[in-house]
């Protein structure tokens, strides 16, 4: 495995570099999958709410401030 990570610094640990690449890896991945359930229920969501199409997207929006 030390073959394949050459690039790094001689002071990085190969197995830390690694276990960081996955833990961020996985985390992109379930916040991507998160962010795709709201539109996949976009008619049911509005429905329930009874909220207009900008209503909506005000919604989508409101996790990008935070």
């Amino acid at each position: 495995m030390a073959d394949d990570m050459s690039h790094l610094p001689d002071d990085y640990d190969p197995k830390i570099v690694s276990l960081v690449l996955y833990v961020l890896f996985f985390a992109n991945l379930f916040v991507n999958i998160d962010m795709g359930i709201l539109p996949a229920g976009s008619t049911h969501i509005k429905k329930e709410l009874n909220i207009n199409n900008s209503q909506f997207g005000s919604l989508g929006s409101v996790v990008y401030f935070g």
